[in-house]
């Protein structure tokens, strides 16, 4: 997620302005997946943020029980040895050593900033209670709990490393704070002054040095138009028929006559070519309701980023969101081109995603967090995609609402009804989101079918609790309700 705000911010800012850092502990690097997800994102097109910084915390915080290692090599014996799978350096520091610390994070920046890759700093430190405070390690680490108990802690061993090192008498006054007036200097000193308003960096190199402006965060901006309840609802209606056949026209054309079109997608365009020439009643397939919805959301000014495996041509090769060059293996995106055909029309992105659901969907919904004024789509073409993000759906999604207050708005297209690859493969289970919403809206739908109810004030009770439900569960049994639910989602 924190990726997903770092690329957002690189839509609309440079590259080397944004930065994230990512701290993680050492148990969680070593054993998570979403951890190598992540990494891998790292060379995903759509999905790489120029490198992050990944801070590991090697303090055994995770292992309270005694690791047999039965390897021998010392480099394997890191938490970060999975770096080298990814190709980032790694930076091993003692975080008994302050300056080795700074001089690590400013390598990290630099490398970065020179590189655009990702690069890791593994803290070496110690964790002087277990998981948590009320915890004993001592119960199955007894030996390494007496080493730390022991050992003196950072503050300590720098400033007697500092009066032996420079001959500085230990009772000289800045030697003599005790943690906590340590710690109020450090944050006074360098973070508070970075804080304050108009406050600069400066990044040297030789000689010359450069002055960056203090970067203020606009997240809450972005929300400051959103309302919830019935305030915010304002009914999209059905586009113009000249705004329709506009975007057709974009959804049947290719960028030149040599343009070597796959005889399957050739058809596709013809059955389109037809539909737009049909005077009444014309049949839209899925597919093409889809593309109407995104295309005149497009035009009306709003962006779209929709990812997934095969996004583009989509599983099932109904959508053909981007066509390609049989001979040539040119790429067109009509969605796209119709982002460029008008100075105000929205951003588009069909983004081909890699295999690993989870981190994709976190990203992803990073993304819709950060810019409410996205159409943030995910695509899980088969039910166990989205099982392997399964995670993120019922930690974040289902329940930001009622831990955060905060509102996710992403789509998530899930599969239900095609057949025939098994039980796990075909469905979703559509069912299982029904008891993660919301009661409220099972109240309402109860009271709408009571007939000794005024089904104005139903109505009326109904669209207050669907504004303010967690999320809204659609099976679309027609083309136009896929249209219109796109359309109504922003």
């Amino acid at each position: 997620m924190l990726r997903s705000l770092v690329g957002s911010e690189m839509c609309i800012r440079d590259r080397n302005m944004v930065l994230s850092v990512t701290v993680h502990g050492d148990a969680s690097f070593l054993g998570q997946g979403i951890v190598h997800e992540t990494l891998n994102l790292d060379t995903t097109p759509g999905f790489d943020t120029g490198g992050s910084i990944h801070v590991v915390i090697s303090n055994r915080v995770g292992h309270t029980t005694l690791i047999k290692d039965v390897r021998t090599e010392e480099a394997d014996r890191h938490v970060t040895s999975i770096a080298r799978a990814h190709n980032m350096p790694v930076l091993h520091v003692n975080a008994d050593h302050p300056e080795a610390v700074v001089s690590a994070f400013l390598t990290a920046v630099d490398w970065r900033l020179r590189f655009q890759t990702g690069i890791i700093i593994d803290l070496k430190c110690i964790r002087r209670v277990a998981h948590n405070e009320l915890d004993d390690a001592s119960i199955t680490l007894p030996l390494m709990t007496a080493a730390i108990k022991h050992h003196p802690v950072t503050l300590q061993v720098y400033r007697e490393r500092l009066a032996s090192e420079f001959d500085i008498d230990p009772r000289h006054p800045e030697l003599c704070l005790d943690q906590d007036q340590a710690h109020k200097y450090m944050n006074e000193k360098f973070v508070l002054s970075a804080l304050e308003p108009g406050a600069h960096y400066s990044l040297c190199e030789g000689q010359q040095c450069t002055e960056i402006p203090k970067y203020e965060h606009d997240l809450p901006r972005r929300w400051k138009n959103f309302k919830a309840g019935l305030e915010s609802w304002e009914p999209r209606g059905l586009p113009s028929e000249g705004l329709l056949r506009h975007v057709m026209g974009f959804l049947t054309r290719i960028p030149h006559k040599d343009f070597k079109l796959h005889p399957g997608v050739q058809g596709v365009l013809q059955a389109k070519e037809r539909m737009l020439g049909s005077a009444t009643n014309p049949t839209v397939s899925w597919a093409t309701a889809e593309a109407l919805a995104l295309g005149t959301l497009l035009l009306e000014g709003k962006h779209v980023r929709m990812s997934g495996e095969d996004v583009e041509r989509s599983i099932f090769t109904h959508r053909h969101g981007s066509m390609f060059d049989q001979v040539s293996g040119e790429r067109w995106c009509p969605l796209e081109e119709i982002s460029h055909s008008d100075s105000r029309a929205g951003r588009c992105e069909l983004v081909p995603s890699t295999l690993t659901e989870l981190a994709v969907l976190g990203f992803m919904v990073g993304y819709a967090l950060c810019d409410p004024h996205t159409m943030v789509v995910w695509e899980a073409p088969y039910g166990d995609f989205a099982n392997g993000a399964q995670a993120m759906i019922d930690q974040y999604i289902s329940s930001a609402q009622s831990k955060w207050n905060r509102e996710i708005p992403i789509v998530l297209l899930l599969p239900h009804g095609y057949e025939g690859g098994g039980p796990e493969h075909t469905s979703a289970r559509f069912e299982r989101y029904l008891p993660m919403a919301e009661e409220q809206i099972h109240h309402s739908s109860r009271e709408s079918m009571d007939p000794n109810r005024d089904q104005k004030i139903v109505g009326k009770g109904a669209d207050i609790a669907m504004q303010n439900s967690n999320w809204i569960l659609l099976n679309c049994t027609t083309a136009g309700n896929s249209f219109h639910a796109l359309r109504r989602h922003m």
